[in-house]
């Protein structure tokens, strides 16, 4: 078994049975331990068969992922239900088909910390059937410790261009940058944010950065570029899969090279220089990557081969002319 904590992967030394440092379930929970949770990838597959087509707490998309509400059960403990409200986490299991799917969201988040992205709080949570959950915290609500006190308006870029979720593909990544040019409060900021986001993505083979994967968010000041979700090395998972993106980036989906960023880049209105210093990010950080893919819950096989893609990807970068 993986001695490292599941939240924040380093070393355990504290013999607790969930598989978290002490101080990390204080920090994403506000509880001395991690909730109990009584769902396991079997009784999770049948409450999403039986709430299709409902209104329920099944968040769309392929992977299966339900919210989840956090209640107290009595003084000092607390458990997790697919049926109370509000609920105020998303949790993803693995599937028959894809078993280390929640590893490897994981591991994909974590590269996007060692990158310098923003993203959402996150972890793996251990299910009553010994299995490895993905858990991540619900940004679009406003905490005051395990409370939820309300809500915080956030809008997908399919939202905000007017299409319908099964048009999520439909798209480009330049239409992308003119939703953050009409809606940011910091169209300069976040337009290199998210140029930076995809540079993440190429060099972690996520080709599923569709429409839904990226979202504004309300903050006091404005609608911003919010922190990333959703990030999966999808090409470790489907080798078969040809394409490199999900919508278009100077009209193409797959043999991306440096040449293609850089002229997107300038289109979508990224300094030169911020081009220059996120390609050089991705030479300077590719050991600290590399190293985070080791100390991850991926199995051997899968580290070798998230390693391999994500220097191969990275050379593209640095090397293409």
């Amino acid at each position: 078994m993986n001695s490292r904590c599941l939240y924040c992967g380093k070393t355990l030394t504290e013999n607790r049975p969930d598989g978290w440092h002490h101080k990390c379930a204080l920090g994403f929970f506000h509880t001395d331990s991690v909730p109990e949770i009584p769902i396991t990838q079997k009784s999770l597959s049948a409450y999403v068969e039986q709430s299709i087509g409902k209104a329920s707490a099944v968040v769309p998309g392929v992977q299966q992922k339900v919210s989840v509400h956090m209640e107290r059960q009595d003084a000092e403990s607390f458990r997790f239900t697919m049926v109370g409200k509000p609920q105020g986490f998303i949790l993803k299991p693995g599937s028959e088909t894809y078993p280390q799917l929640p590893e490897c969201e994981a591991a994909t988040m974590r590269l996007a910390q060692v990158f310098g992205l923003s993203t959402v709080p996150f972890a793996l949570i251990r299910l009553p059937d010994s299995t490895l959950a993905y858990i991540s915290k619900r940004i679009d609500r406003k905490w005051q410790d395990q409370t939820i006190v309300g809500n915080i308006a956030m809008e997908d870029f399919c939202q905000l261009s007017g299409r319908m979720t099964e048009d999520k593909y439909r798209s480009s990544y330049e239409k992308c940058a003119t939703i953050l040019s009409k809606y940011s409060v910091q169209p300069g900021l976040d337009i290199t944010e998210f140029f930076m986001r995809l540079i993440f993505s190429f060099i972690t083979a996520n080709s599923d950065m569709h429409l839904k994967n990226f979202s504004l968010i309300e903050q006091p000041w404005g609608w911003t570029l919010s922190p990333a979700y959703d990030l999966l090395n999808t090409t470790l998972l489907l080798p078969e899969d040809q394409e490199e993106t999900a919508l278009t980036l100077n009209g193409k989906k797959r043999r991306l090279l440096r040449k293609d960023f850089i002229h997107f880049g300038e289109h979508i209105g990224v300094p030169s220089q911020a081009v220059l210093r996120i390609f050089r990010q991705v030479e300077l950080l590719l050991p600290d990557m590399l190293r985070t893919i080791e100390d991850s819950h991926l199995s051997p096989f899968l580290k070798v081969e998230y390693s391999r893609l994500l220097q191969e990807r990275s050379m593209r970068l640095t090397d293409s002319l």
